[in-house]
């Protein structure tokens, strides 16, 4: 059975006011959500912990707007990705205009003082020591600072030293010089839009900064841990950005590859060969740079076996992406299925993230429609080939040095 891509069936109206655009989905729901969508990239000019820090405050230091936020019915939230940040704020309809005037002065009453930022920086150093002890956590973190260091301020790999270094001098300037221009998208999906709103389109301005195109090739870092019961694997590869001609034909292989449960790697590495739980292969992308990632946690005394294995498969997933016609369509069907949006909440969440990285609600649709007219044929002038080679890998737990560094 072939199933059809259902593009989202709500109304789309975008406004433009200089650098900010207003995305409104007029819709009438009990419920209502707003998303704003930042252009805070990790900057190396900023102190690694920034983000984070500014956010952790954001949310701790004033208690009292956040109860009334909660009697309002409302929740805030907030994503932090390497090019910007998402913030978000969803309740009930009715009460939205009161609610965008809490967050709004959420947002400019902040108490950017030493006795407000010492706390939190303090817990979140004390957060990090907990994480550091995961060998996942650890993969994670330098896997992150060898794919992105050379251009990105990457926060997980700081030492509590380090953190603690952080001033309320350095997170005023944050806010002054790049948070309080840097709003580049409004989302909101409420029958109107409230006339408070607006008081946001203050928030933009000319940036400048240097994100220079990363192309790391370090080869593989090994971490052992005579205590881990399991190794924390994540190799890197080469990837294709969402405008690449070839990217739903990547997308697509590489969700048979290992974007779900039925997956080439799901059943090769874990139903065959018994090297782990699970195993799964996702793309990432920024604007210095696109990969697609494989990560795992796999059996420690096996590690070495299991790693071969896997970047064999990868290598014959380059030169032949579907052994059939009717794996291709499972897969497709399947991704489809998860495109094909059922709520005006899920619209909105999946336009933020594509504003985020510079993308429009068109692309979404063509990218959409690419993907269902997909058949095997298109692949044989497959350009796997490019994305055979990993540029490294990260293993914590290893008993021993796998592959020389």
């Amino acid at each position: 059975m072939m199933i059809r891509f259902h593009p989202p069936k709500w109304p789309l109206h975008q406004h433009l006011y200089e650098r900010i655009s207003l995305w409104h989905l007029a819709v009438r729901k009990p419920l209502c959500r707003v998303f704003w969508v930042w252009e805070v990239p990790a900057l190396q000019s900023y102190h690694p912990l920034t983000r984070i820090a500014f956010l952790t405050l954001l949310r701790e230091s004033q208690p009292e707007k956040l109860a009334t936020l909660r009697s309002l019915g409302f929740r805030l939230s907030e994503e932090v990705h390497l090019d910007g940040v998402i913030t978000g704020l969803e309740g009930l309809t009715e009460n939205l205009p009161a609610a965008l005037e809490v967050v709004y002065r959420l947002w400019t009453e902040m108490p950017l003082t030493e006795g407000a930022l010492q706390p939190i920086v303090e817990r979140l150093v004390q957060e990090r020591r907990r994480a550091w002890a995961y060998p996942s956590f650890r993969a994670t973190a330098y896997l992150e600072g060898r794919l992105w260091g050379g251009t990105y301020a990457i926060q997980s790999l700081l030492s509590p030293e380090e953190m603690r270094t952080l001033r309320a001098e350095e997170l005023q300037r944050f806010y002054e010089e790049l948070l309080r221009k840097s709003l580049r998208h409004l989302i909101v999906v409420s029958p109107t839009v409230p006339r408070v709103l607006f008081q946001w389109i203050g928030w933009q301005g000319a940036l400048s900064y240097r994100l220079p195109l990363d192309s790391p090739a370090w080869g593989w870092y090994t971490e052992t841990d005579e205590h881990a019961q399991q190794a924390s694997l994540r190799i890197a590869y080469p990837g294709l950005r969402r405008s690449h001609p070839w990217y739903a034909h990547f997308r697509l292989a590489l969700m048979h590859l290992g974007g779900y449960f039925g997956s080439r790697l799901m059943q090769e590495i874990r139903e065959k060969g018994g090297y782990t739980y699970g195993i799964h292969a996702r793309a990432v992308e920024a604007w210095a740079g696109s990969y697609f990632l494989i990560e795992s946690e796999i059996d420690k005394a096996r590690s070495a076996e299991a790693i071969q294995k896997i970047l064999d498969m990868v290598s014959a997933w380059a030169e032949k992406p579907f052994e059939n016609e009717q794996t291709l369509l499972q897969t497709r069907n399947y991704l489809l299925s998860r495109l094909s949006l059922e709520t005006p909440r899920e619209w909105a969440s999946t336009l933020a993230h594509l504003l985020l990285h510079g993308y429009r609600p068109e692309w979404y649709l063509h990218h959409a429609e690419r993907l269902s007219q997909l058949e095997l044929l298109d692949y044989e002038r497959w350009i796997g080939y490019s994305l055979a080679k990993p540029v490294g890998g990260v293993i914590v737990g290893s008993p021993s040095p796998i592959f020389a560094a």
